[in-house]
């Protein structure tokens, strides 16, 4: 063929548009091989037509656009050239990319389809995975619009995991008000667990709304079963309340009369509202009338201490000690302690679920030695330090690095409480790994060497005469209790760059420095020892600080990640950010 035989009136030189849109008008009307070809070459023509017609095929025509820009543009660039073998060899394949693009496009609509109307029932339900599951089906949806459809599928595999795991992580919560049931001995329990267990092991992404269903069911009968118990424990704390009240209100001058009346009054009808809750039958406004009665208790308990006057410090602590074991069924143990401030911890503990606090892992509230600030956990029991007055504040932060002030006492105590939730469950043991906990990986005194070694020699020491496994065991030694003293096997001149990563690794000790203030990153992982003595070495995700960080000391341990996030959404009455997985979220504030 030649081009004065092929080519378009005017010449193809100087035409703005590719000749093959030129004359076969690929945006307009494309050709068929029934159109005349009006002097073009035949051949070149009846692949052109042949063309056209594979575009209006259902296989083509269904695609989204810029997948068909893409899969046509080869085509065109053939007929711009003009070679006839070059524009079959281009149309056979275009024929074959149709067809497998066709395919795949079918499968990720109906799972795009399909997987949004799971997306739209998380969020109805407010689950705390919706937003990561909204967000990376927006992705797939992008990426199937832009025709990258291998990665769509992909993509997609992420969305249904993430469903998945909320799916999961719904049903671990469930696990965990059971557990609290049994706790308390109920006989219901055994049976909702094995519900929960038939749940769980049928639940997969093509049963996910019968999970759901069968899911909300289970949840509804657990709180059924947890009303009686709850209620009961409620009422035992009012009921110490009551006594504390009459024989501090006994003790209210009865001059001038204006002081101690409005007090009596107000008991009256509050003791009149605690008979009536006591004998209501309906479940729903029962629960409702103990809380409305627990918070008047403390309030009017307050206000008849005020009017009462003098030294009523022993006598509050004394009552509300009893209406803690009462209400949660821990002993507490004050140990002459000057400064328990057990009414201020009896608020705190309302500010998370029932069943976070009354369960098998605490067991004990004890305060430590006076003068000695700080909490722990550990063996079923809080310990609580010297908090003074409880009204300090601490340096807390949002998540999106603002500052959050927070009660030091207060938030101490969820903090603690946030260890005993996690042991009773095993949450981070279940969750530590994912990249919405942190990342966070168990590693050793070997592995955190192998990983400064490899720092070493690559970087500063690649020219290093010192042996590997000489730099490597001085690694081990560091971790282990500090930088050692030059050995007399390495000159003077090559100790630098030893020196330099001994340094960097004993920087990562707990040796008092709290490294997980300033974190040692290497590779995107920051590495630490988080206890002293225990031989427990960590490393996450550095990333991950990056608008989930409410404090550093988060980021000591998984332990510690989930306690801090745990007791600042509730002392804050926010929900934890979106980032952070279903797994953890679900135990958070809602």
């Amino acid at each position: 063929m030649s081009d004065s035989k092929t080519a378009p009136k005017g010449g193809d030189k100087t035409q703005k548009r590719s000749w093959a849109e030129k004359i076969f008008g690929w945006k307009k009307k494309a050709p068929t091989t029934t159109t005349r070809s009006e002097g073009i070459d035949t051949g070149l023509f009846l692949l052109a037509a042949n063309f056209g017609d594979l575009m209006r095929e259902k296989t083509y025509t269904e695609l989204p656009k810029t997948a068909q820009a893409n899969l046509r543009r080869p085509v065109e660039q053939a007929l711009d050239g003009k070679d006839e073998g070059t524009i079959k060899s281009a149309i056979a394949t275009f024929k074959v990319e149709v067809a497998n693009s066709h395919t795949a496009y079918v499968d990720i609509a109906k799972r795009i389809e399909a997987d949004q109307i799971k997306s739209t029932a998380l969020n109805d339900r407010g689950s705390p995975g919706a937003a990561k599951v909204a967000r990376l089906l927006a992705t797939a949806k992008q990426s199937t619009e832009d025709g990258k459809f291998t990665d769509a599928a992909k993509q997609l595999d992420d969305v249904e995991a993430a469903i998945m795991n909320d799916v999961d992580a719904h049903l671990g919560l469930a696990q965990g008000r059971i557990n609290s049931l049994s706790d308390w001995g109920s006989t219901e329990a055994g049976g909702l667990d094995n519900r929960l267990k038939a749940i769980a092991s049928k639940s997969t992404l093509a049963t996910f709304e019968t999970t759901w269903r069968e899911y909300d069911t289970l949840m509804h009968d657990v709180a059924a079963a947890a009303t009686v118990p709850v209620q009961e424990q409620k009422t035992r704390s009012l009921a110490e309340l009551r006594k504390g009240i009459v024989a501090a209100l006994a003790g209210v001058p009865t001059t001038p009369p204006t002081l101690k009346a409005p007090l009596q009054q107000r008991f009256d009808v509050w003791d009149k509202a605690l008979t009536a809750a006591n004998t209501e039958t309906d479940a729903n406004k029962k629960s409702t009338a103990l809380d409305t009665l627990d918070t008047a208790a403390t309030t009017l308990y307050a206000d008849i201490l005020k009017a009462k006057g003098g030294d009523t410090k022993a006598e509050r602590e004394a009552v509300f000690k009893k209406a803690l074991e009462a209400r949660y069924g821990f002993v507490v143990e004050d140990n002459g302690h000057p400064f328990t401030n057990l009414d201020k911890m009896y608020e705190v503990l309302k500010m998370v679920p029932h069943e976070d606090v009354a369960q098998s892992k605490l067991k004990k509230l004890v305060y430590g030695t006076p003068g000695k600030s700080g909490a722990a956990f550990g063996g079923a029991k809080i310990i609580m330090g010297d908090y003074g007055d409880a009204t300090g504040d601490w340096n807390y932060q949002n998540p999106d690095g603002t500052p959050a002030p927070v009660n030091g006492f207060g938030i101490s105590a969820l903090h603690e409480l946030g260890h005993s939730i996690d042991d009773r469950n095993g949450i981070m043991k279940s969750n530590q790994g994912k990249s919405g906990c942190g990342g966070w990986k168990k590693e050793t005194v070997d592995s955190i060497a192998d990983v400064f070694l490899e720092t070493f020699t690559s970087g500063p020491g690649k020219n290093s005469p010192v042996p590997e496994t000489t730099v490597r065991a001085l690694i081990k030694t560091t971790l282990s209790g500090g930088v050692p003293p030059r050995p007399d096997t390495i000159a003077v001149t090559d100790w630098g760059p030893v020196q330099a990563v001994l340094t960097s690794a004993n920087g990562i000790r707990d040796a008092g420095k709290w490294p997980w203030n300033n974190p040692t990153v290497i590779g995107g992982r920051a590495y630490h020892e988080s206890y002293a003595g225990r031989g427990e070495w960590w490393s996450y995700d550095n990333g991950a600080r990056n608008g989930t960080t409410v404090r550093n000391y988060q980021w000591r341990s998984p332990a510690e990640w989930f306690a801090e996030l745990y007791a600042f959404t509730h002392f804050k009455k926010q929900k934890p950010p979106g980032s952070i997985d279903s797994g953890v979220a679900v135990y958070m504030w809602k």
